[in-house]
Formats: structure tokens, sequence, C-alpha cells
């Protein structure tokens, strides 16, 4: 297997990482080698003997930590005389209930097994580099027939690579499972099978690294002051809504229809119906956080922008702003007026990925974002992400009943992220009754009352909008000011209904 992009992306006159310029080792031709364990220094690389072999007639692995621009773990496998390799940002996981995330890199030269050192700033992958975990590795299953490595290289094909792990930490079975997309190609989940090694507490990589490792040292150094940027970075004064900008080229979030009763089923999955702003973060390019109608929430939550801030991928999300009353629960009124009272809890409940590390994953089936969203967002006291529950949807509306919650969000697995889309693939199903509404137009004010005196409401019926009401009570100076702003942009000359409704009738 070729080298190229390996050697591409290095200047091996400046890193002292391995060029791998000689032919990879024959797999078969080194099964009876002797091992070696002897060691020597090169420069900034510490590495054993390149023949060393951890144990001879087996395939090998090793997990390289690497402090680079942000702080990962590389998980290698020996194939084709080379290192398959795949970046893990968590880390793996002796835990069946974590499936990390691992993004399949170039592959690396059979020496690169025995790599520890600092690659110069400056280059690809400038940081520090230690072996985490090493050893041997075979295949679960085997085929009668067929070589350890023809069983490998077929697995690793189609997608599904299931092994047996021979490590100082991790032992026992995994399995490497490719999220397949045409335009998703490098995203992998490593995954631990239940057996005698598994465990079923929290498990952080971090949790079995030396304190005193130049890895962890540096990475101290190098992500505080990341930390530190994003904490002392500018705060916003709270800005209204009259003062929001309009996003270019937003997104318009998928949408849900409207819903009659629960329902079980083994083919959907069920989530909070938050009560709050729906809001879209862009994270590709410095930050955007805006309205479902591209109007930006920027320096309006900074506390959640703070969360935003930390995030290490650039990604793309789709979630629900929400505000949270004195008895802690959500509380439309108090998002509503969270400028007067900016100390109420408010949380960025985040439940969809739209886009990774430069893919799009809206072709992605909604179960398998949400798998990818959980590995890669990194959660704060301000940004959270929204979990599910699978088939029991009955239940689950019970509990939402139970703590007097808005409702459901009913979402099937399979269901690709529809842009600007109402489908019935998402249902959403109210505890709540509260009718909805289209804001049509609005009257003039009268009296006192400034900007206007009434909206003017709303429905679709068989694909037609149908005047619904007027709606003239609620508002205060300052959400009368804000409203009028807001709808201005939207003022047309042509007539939203059929048949023109009454204006200036008493608000209703």
């Amino acid at each position: 297997m070729t080298l190229d992009k390996y050697k591409k992306k290095r200047d091996f006159s400046q890193t002292s990482e391995p060029e791998g310029d000689s032919a990879p080792v024959d797999a078969d031709s080194r099964r009876g080698m002797s091992t070696d364990t002897g060691s020597k220094k090169t420069g900034s690389r510490k590495t054993k003997s390149p023949d060393a072999v951890p144990a001879p007639g087996k395939h090998v692995f090793v997990v390289q930590r690497h402090a680079a621009t942000r702080l990962h773990y590389d998980f290698r496998l020996e194939m084709e005389g080379v290192l398959k390799s795949w970046a893990v940002p968590k880390g793996p996981s002796l835990n069946p209930a974590d499936k990390r995330l691992a993004m399949m890199v170039e592959d690396h030269p059979y020496s690169y097994r025995t790599y520890e050192g600092t690659i110069p700033e400056g280059n690809y992958g400038a940081g520090e580099v230690e072996i985490w975990d090493e050893g041997n590795y075979e295949p679960l299953l085997r085929q009668k027939g067929k070589t350890d490595e023809e069983i490998l290289l077929e697995e690793l094909n189609k997608g599904s690579v299931k092994i047996i792990l021979h490590g100082k930490k991790l032992k026992g079975e995994f399995a490497l499972v490719k999220m397949h997309t045409a335009k998703e190609g490098n995203a992998w989940l490593l995954i631990k099978h239940n057996d005698a090694h598994a465990v079923h507490e929290n498990y952080d990589a971090e949790d079995y690294t030396s304190s005193q490792s130049k890895v962890t040292k540096l990475a101290e150094k190098k992500y505080k002051t990341t930390s530190s940027r994003a904490a002392t970075k500018k705060k916003h004064s709270p800005v209204s809504s009259s003062e929001r900008e309009k996003v270019s080229g937003y997104i318009r979030p998928m949408m849900a229809v409207l819903g009659e009763e629960p329902f079980d089923s083994e083919e959907w999955i069920f989530e909070i119906k938050w009560d709050g702003y729906r809001a879209i973060a862009d994270l590709t390019e410095g930050l955007q956080f805006y309205s479902r109608n591209g109007l930006s929430f920027l320096g309006r939550y900074p506390l959640i922008e703070e969360g935003l801030e930390k995030q290490q991928y650039e990604m793309i999300v789709d979630g629900e702003i929400v505000a949270y009353n004195k008895n802690d629960k959500p509380d439309f009124q108090t998002l509503q007026h969270f400028t007067d009272n900016p100390e109420a809890t408010i949380i960025y409940h985040v439940f969809d990925l739209l886009f990774l590390n430069g893919h799009s994953t809206e072709t992605l089936p909604l179960y398998q974002r949400k798998e990818l969203l959980k590995e890669a967002l990194i959660e704060t006291p301000h940004v959270k992400y929204c979990d599910h529950v699978e088939a029991k949807g009955k239940e689950f509306y019970k509990a939402i009943q139970k703590a007097d919650l808005e409702g459901v969000m009913a979402k099937r697995k399979s269901s690709l992220y529809s842009e600007g889309i109402r489908s019935s693939e998402w249902v959403k199903i109210k505890n709540h009754n509260v009718d909805e509404a289209i804001i049509a137009g609005y009257t003039e004010p009268r009296g006192s009352r400034k900007y206007f005196g009434a909206l003017i409401l709303g429905n679709y019926k068989d694909g037609k909008l149908q005047y619904a009401g007027h709606a003239g009570t609620g508002f205060n100076q300052k959400s009368l000011k804000e409203i009028h702003t807001l709808l201005q942009p939207l003022v047309t000359e042509k007539m939203p209904f059929e048949i023109k409704p009454p204006t200036n009738a008493p608000p209703g």
C-alpha cells in the first residue's frame, strides 16, 4: 500500500518521524523474527529497533497519544506491511456503551509503531507523541482457508473490522464500523464488545495516562491557553431582537409535522420537545449562531457562546435554546424576557449534526448522525447533547406528561436531514395543547399604542392560508417594538389570504 499521502504531508528534513522509504516488512516473512526490545534515541525521536516486534507471528497494534492542534489518540493496526490509522478524539474505551468516533487518516509506515517524540512547530501534526498502549491483535472471526491478513483486509474493505486486542490496557474484542455515506467516507466508530474485559462504569483514557508524561504537560499548557483565550474573549453586551442581523446563506432547519397520539415503534426514536428558540450553530469558520429564519443570536446568550467556542471540531449543529424558570423547568416566557433576567439558567440543547470536519452528514441516517454528534460534542454547563429513547414512545410520553413538559419529538431512525422541509419523518406530539398560527400581517395602532395594534394570524387548511383571527394582548412596549422591527423586512404588497380579513377589529 502506498505511503504517498503520508510522505507528501511531511518534511523529513524537519521532522524526526520515520520516512518509510524502505519497502514495508512483509508480514509472512516477519512472523518468525525474534523480538528485539532494545531501544535507541535519534534526535528528538525515541524509538525501538525498527525490526522489533511485540510478539512474533502476530499482527501489531499501537495507540499513540498525540498533543497536536487538539489532544487525541491515534489507533493503528498493522495490515499490508503498513499501519492503517484512525484518529480517535476521546481515546478508546473499554465500556461497550461508548461508541468512539474514529476518523480514518492516511496509512503510516510500519516503523511508526515505535515512534515517540516531538514534531516541530510548523509541521503537519506539530506536537508531542507518546505510546499509550501497544500489543498484538487478531481477527475475531477466522475463516477456513484464509490467512489472518486476508480476513482483516476483507473486513476493512467491507467497513466492519472485528478484532481481539492483546494490549497492556486494551484487551478483548473490539469492532471498527464505518459510517457508510458517499460524502463522509472516513468516519468510523470504535466499539468495545461486551466480554470479560469490558467495564460498565465511565471510562476515560486520560485516567490511564501518567500526569508526568511530556504529552500531558504540553497539553495542559497548550489547551489551557486555548481555553483561556475563549474565556477572555470580549464579552458582548446583550443584544435585543431589534438589533439582530440577518446571516447570509443561512441553513433553514428541518421541521416536523403535527401528530395526534404517541406511539411505539422500533424504527423511531423519541426526544423531548423543547419549548424554546430553534437555533443553528455553525462552527466551520469562526462562529455563526442564528435562528430558523437566519437572525443572528450572537451577543444575546454569552454563556452559550462560550460553550460553543470550546468545541474542538468544525461542525454545524441543530438544537434549541431553552431557558429555565425558578422551579428549574423549561419556560418560554423566561426565555422571551431573558435580557431582563440574565441570571436565569439557559441551555442550548443540541440534537442533530449537519456537518463534521469538512463533510456534510445530512445524507447519513439520523441514528448515525446522533452517534457522531454524541462523540464530537463537548458538553458544557450551557451546551448539552439532547439524548433520546428508542421504540417506547408511549411510555416516554407518559413521563413527559408527568414532568409537565412541552411534548415529544418522534423521529424516524433512518431519516435524512432535509433542510427547510416539514417532513413526516419527524412528528411532534404535544402535551401542552397550544394552537400554532402564522403571522400574516398586523393592524395599525390606536390611541397611545405604538408600532402595531394586533397581529393578523392564519393557518393552513388544504394547502391554503386561511384567516385565524387577531392577537393584540400580552405585549409590552419593548415587545411591540421588537416584533414590529422583526416584521419590517417581511412586509409585502401581496395579500396572503384569498379573502381580505377584517382589519383593526377588536384584538382577539
